[in-house]
């Protein structure tokens, strides 16, 4: 059901405001330094972020 994560985050469009990583069903994001960041290693692909 996982698959390789292939999420890439656009830093200078992040305004940081975290509802990617509340959202995210494999626990594939998370804050760092006020700004999304891929941290996980599995992801659903589900594209809600």
């Amino acid at each position: 059901m996982y698959e390789k994560v292939t999420t890439k985050i656009d830093f200078d469009l992040c305004i940081g405001y975290g509802l990617c990583i509340q959202v995210c069903p494999a626990r594939t994001l998370s804050m760092r330094n006020g700004k999304a960041e891929v941290t996980g290693d599995r992801s659903l692909n589900c594209g809600q972020c």
